[in-house]
């Protein structure tokens, strides 16, 4: 994909992340689609945007354009540079930060569960 700087689908994702967790949904999601984040000017991608597709909807034109307006606006985000203004009441050393552990699929459940309430 990476070669042709072209979207492709994956029909068995689980060949490829065997501990993806399913989220919201009963069962894993079978199937993603990989869309290349192109930068402008450039033949090399910034990286690569991975969406598990709807089981319950079709891969048609239509939800493969959306896919690729998404990673363009992505691409788009991640190669401008912005300047950033000096900002008086920002602290002169960001604190650490670690991230969170990734709740368990049973509080997944759970979450998942109340928002559907």
């Amino acid at each position: 994909m990476l070669e042709s700087n072209r979207a492709i689908t994956v029909d068995i994702l689980a060949n490829f992340f065997p501990d993806l967790p399913p989220g919201c949904w009963i069962f894993r999601q079978p199937r993603a689609r990989l869309v290349p984040l192109m930068r402008q000017g450039q033949e090399k991608p910034a990286g690569v945007f991975i969406a598990t597709l709807n089981p319950y909807r079709a891969l048609d034109s239509n939800y493969s354009g959306f896919l690729d307006l998404v990673s363009g606006q992505i691409a788009a985000s991640i190669t401008t540079p912005r300047p950033m203004k000096p900002n008086a009441s920002a602290p002169k050393a960001w604190p650490s930060w670690t991230a969170p552990k990734p709740p368990s699929s049973a509080t997944s459940a759970m979450n998942c569960a109340r928002l559907l309430r």
